[in-house]
């Protein structure tokens, strides 16, 4: 697999352009440009603190859905695709488990819509939210946070509801 964003260089630079020491916060940082399976997925959500998706484009990203069934807080954009799944998660359960970077929608000079992110604004949540980070999940939290999910983001409950969307289209022609 490759990587579409150069998503290493891109930290890399971001890191050295706010003084930050890179040797220092590389060791604290997994960087994973490969295909994991579920075992592998598992383990890393449970050896982290926090699952970090300061992403400029994705399609509808099911990794922070993923890390937050497993427990594992995120912090996310305010804006983008992920929010029509983020934003009630919160609602419901999942405000001790979600924080929110400021961010704007921009398009590029290709076109492109993009997430607009300011590293420091990720820098400073994590610097104000370390100690509740670091003290891990609240299990009475996330037994409410792990229902609401499975009650409306399962595989079940989405194709479930897809057969029945399009069972409505096709009786209807």
């Amino acid at each position: 697999m490759t990587d579409l964003y150069k998503s290493r260089e891109f930290i890399d630079t971001y890191l050295q352009n706010l003084g930050y020491n890179n040797t220092q916060l590389k060791s604290h940082i997994i960087f994973v440009d490969g295909t994991l399976n579920y075992n592998e997925i598992n383990d890393l959500f449970n050896s982290a603190d926090l699952y970090i998706s300061p992403y400029l484009a994705e399609g509808f990203g099911l990794t922070m859905l993923e890390a937050l069934a497993s427990g594992l807080r995120v912090l996310v954009p305010k804006t983008g695709s992920a929010s029509d799944y983020i934003d009630p998660i919160y609602k419901n359960g999942g405000e001790a488990y979600i924080y929110y970077v400021d961010s704007q929608i921009i398009q590029d000079n290709m076109g492109l819509y993009k997430n607009l992110i300011h590293t420091r604004d990720i820098v400073d949540i994590l610097s104000k939210n370390i100690s509740d980070i670091k003290e891990g999940r609240n299990d009475k939290t996330y037994l409410l946070l792990k229902k609401y999910i499975k009650s409306n983001y399962s595989w079940y409950k989405v194709s479930t509801d897809l057969y029945n969307y399009l069972s409505d289209i096709i009786v209807q022609i």
